[in-house]
């Protein structure tokens, strides 16, 4: 397998075709220090054959990064980074630092003090607002241009000197040398602006700089956006044109391909795209850079072996990248490399756990693993004594404690009163891009037989059964209950007024005139199944596309024509509880579909002639007519198995209470939730 076989870079040995990428952790400290945290979960992943792990980005200077990045900006920081390094080489893990400017997308606020109480302001080729900071940046003087190629190369001895392996610049998403490089953030008139090979001579100078420092035998890597992704900037022809020419110019040893910029209105990373739906990017700029000698890697949304090794296969770049693929399972080499690729927990690119967290200036963590940024804490040891443990409910959390329980070495019993597992996570995976979730499901349901664990399906809470089990401990895991609407017109048995969950599970249809009352998570799911229903599916597009039945502009009218669904939310905004990173993604679909969203709108009556909704919004009233409403006004805990539970079980049996049967919480809360549990038994 091509993929686990060793690749010498410069003098460099990856142990197998893959790196991990740079990523923000949340983990550091004061203004910049690494933690124990970081260095536990890194090492985590070291000792899973990856080929090389990019660690960053790190602070080169004081207007280049947030305080919170790693620090790499002053020499005193050297002897914690060689400690870092020393255990990651303990476990046969080259490593690199990336080097992080972030020129114009840095915001203010988050500066070193010193750098905000003399007022420093972000850098950048011009003074152009930036849409990712709400900011504008401070036109670079020639001067201030010399200073942070110096800070550049300056970081990159400093890396060398703690040991590291080599260093990557980052020249991807919206940052400085991308702002340099594009002819919509750079309206230089000298010798930095203007022309391609003008916009391009910042870059060239930086990885000169860098490679003058560090000498030739040191890895130099380079982050590359294959296409900005915004309009006015480089495209994908032009970034081809881009790497040929720094690949020429002989400094770098490979470039490290990813989608496009922070500020793009197309998603990146959020499990909408399609499996290695960016590949061809790589692909542009491995046949871009033939016959330099420079390698070329890629990320996004490669979370599969197989997938990894048919592109390696077909040539299409050298090296896979595995981010969120290494948070979810440290063990997915290790695993591939036994043949066990089913036991692998693949990355469902929810981003609850990782990008959300970043953007919320939190720790990452993962839906589906408990134990990153934990790595210490939340080991899965042997139990002192064996238990005899029943779990209640087949949903995340329960499945959660379930898998944990029996890895400490319990005998568990799952008893799911429905036909399957999965509880909310069929929800999750009903609209249109989110078929992760059943893969999470599936995980599980495999986990469950190779674990031997007893699942029973189809068995609602029996306490005769438990207490003839004679269990030593009970999990309730039993979910919640769609909250009820009251209001007048409301019809319990009406079949043209259903909840969302009915819907997101098929087992209730929608007429062609559709009134969702709730603009949360789900409201907005069930408002984008509904309107995906209405139109032509992707794969009935694809077809008409492809035997010119229709063409292109004609098939996506098709495909976003749908009913008329409006979704009502009495909040200011909507989307509440879906992550920062998701949440637009999902606006923005339902927009192009043609959804109505409004907010401040408050459900006061269901009429009957017409049927429809009557609302009222800034002390206005308004009537919107419908075929069918759908209930989405959110879920409440299932608290009275539990009770049940406490009050008619021998006090001899520990119960607990775990997931939504607590509170409403999110799949990756459940399943901490479950995962935690299952260690205190």
């Amino acid at each position: 397998m091509k993929l686990l076989e060793p690749i010498m870079v410069n003098k460099v040995e990856f142990r197998t075709h893959t790196l991990m990428p740079a990523m923000h952790t949340g983990m550091v400290k004061g203004l910049g220090e690494i933690t124990d945290t970081f260095t536990n979960f890194y090492l985590e992943r070291a000792k899973s054959n990856v080929g090389l792990i990019i660690v960053g980005g790190c602070r080169i200077g004081p207007l280049t990064a947030p305080l919170n990045m790693i620090a790499l900006d002053e020499d005193k920081y050297i002897p914690q980074l060689g400690e870092f390094t020393s255990k990651m080489h303990k476990f046969g893990a080259p490593v690199a630092a990336q080097l992080y400017h972030g020129g114009a997308y840095v915001h203010s606020f988050s500066l070193l003090p010193e750098v905000k109480q003399k007022g420093g302001k972000a850098l950048a080729p011009s003074a152009i607002y930036s849409k990712f900071t709400k900011e504008t940046p401070k036109e670079m003087t020639i001067e201030e241009i010399k200073t942070a190629i110096n800070e550049f190369a300056t970081a990159a001895h400093r890396a060398k000197e703690a040991g590291f392996d080599g260093v990557e610049i980052i020249g991807s998403a919206g940052y400085l040398i991308s702002q340099f490089l594009s002819p919509l953030k750079n309206k230089r008139t000298d010798e930095y602006g203007g022309s391609l090979e003008n916009r391009m001579r910042f870059m060239h100078e930086v990885a000169k700089a860098v490679r003058d420092k560090v000498g030739k035998d040191f890895l130099i890597i380079y982050r590359a956006a294959g296409d900005d992704f915004v309009s006015g900037s480089n495209t994908y022809k032009d970034v081809a044109v881009i790497m040929k020419s720094l690949a020429e110019g002989g400094q770098v040893d490979l470039i490290n391909v990813t989608g496009g910029w922070h500020e793009t209105g197309i998603p990146q990373l959020t499990m909408v795209v399609p499996r290695a739906g960016y590949v061809y990017l790589g692909e542009n700029i491995k046949n871009a850079v033939a016959g330099t000698g420079v390698l070329v890697s890629m990320a996004n949304r490669i979370n599969d072996p197989s997938l990894a090794e048919s592109i390696l296969q077909q040539e299409k770049v050298d090296i896979i990248v595995l981010g969120r693929a290494l948070i979810s399972d440290p063990e997915f080499l290790i695993k591939a490399r036994e043949g066990r690729d089913r036991d692998i927990r693949k990355c469902l690119a929810c981003n609850q756990g990782c990008f959300d967290a970043v953007f919320s200036a939190q720790p990452i963590t993962c839906t589906v693993n408990a134990m990153v940024g934990y790595e210490e804490k939340r080991q899965i040891t042997s139990a002192e004594q064996k238990k005899k443990v029943a779990v209640i409910g087949g949903g995340p959390a329960g499945l959660e404690a379930a898998r944990v329980c029996r890895l400490r070495g319990h005998d568990v019993t799952l008893y799911e009163k429905t036909d399957r597992l999965g509880g909310a996570l069929h929800w999750a995976a009903a609209p249109p891009g989110r078929k992760e979730f059943y893969d999470l499901i599936k995980w599980y349901e495999h986990m469950m037989r190779k674990l031997n664990v007893n699942v029973v399906l189809n068995q609602d809470i029996d306490l005769d059964v438990l207490q003839e089990q004679k269990f030593d401990a009970v999990i309730a895991a039993t979910g919640s209950k769609p909250i009820e609407l009251n209001i007048p017109g409301m019809k319990k048995n009406d079949p043209r007024i259903v909840h969302a969950y009915d819907i997101l599970e098929n087992k209730k249809h929608a007429g062609k005139r559709v009134v969702v009352i709730g603009g949360s998570g789900v409201g907005l799911d069930v408002g984008l199944y509904l309107a995906e229903q209405g139109g032509l599916n992707a794969e009935q597009a694809m077809f008409l596309m492809q035997w010119q039945a229709l063409s292109p502009e004609d098939a996506l009218q098709l495909k976003l024509r749908t009913r008329k669904i409006t979704v009502i939310e009495m909040l200011p905004s909507l989307g509440k509880g879906i992550g920062q990173t998701t949440r637009w993604t999902i606006l923005k679909d339902l927009a192009m579909h043609g959804v109505e969203m409004v907010t401040k709108t408050k459900a006061i009556e269901i009429t009957e002639k017409p049927f429809g909704v009557l609302v009222e919004k800034e002390g206005k009233q308004e009537f919107i007519e419908a075929d069918t409403i759908v209930m989405a006004v959110g879920v409440k805990p299932d608290k009275e198995t539990f009770d049940k539970l406490k009050a008619n079980l021998p006090k001899n049996i520990e119960v607990l209470k775990i997931g939504d049967a607590k509170k409403a919480r999110t799949a990756l809360e459940a399943v901490a939730d479950g995962f935690k549990a299952a260690l205190k038994i």
